[in-house]
């Protein structure tokens, strides 16, 4: 989390932020092979980004898990998911290489 705020959100909603962040990660590998993954890449980013713009704009936190609204947001609230998703593609892009890594060291 890169700033304190007074609107917290648990680790399974911080995880489900890293996961998606990492399903981006290879969304984005296959979209280089693929023009249907390019699709799903750019349609799930949309998503993401007009999810959490619209919680923003209309300063509100939708909690799809339990199906629950409460009111309060902010901007820092909001970096520090936007953050999670780069938490998680950054991980996926370091096991990628690790991969990679050993992959070539079996050759």
């Amino acid at each position: 989390m890169l700033f304190n705020t007074n609107y917290h959100y648990n680790i399974l909603h911080q995880l489900s932020h890293i996961v998606l962040g990492g399903i981006i990660f290879v969304l984005y590998t296959l979209s280089k092979k693929q023009n249907f993954y390019q699709k799903l890449l750019k349609l799930l980013i949309i998503l993401i980004l007009f999810y959490q713009g619209i919680q923003l704009f209309f300063n509100v936190r939708f909690f799809l898990d339990i199906l629950k609204i409460k009111s309060g947001n902010s901007i820092k609230h909001t970096i520090n998911k936007l953050f999670d998703y780069c938490v998680g593609y950054i991980l996926m892009f370091v096991v990628f290489k690790i991969y990679i890594w050993f992959k070539n060291i079996e050759s």
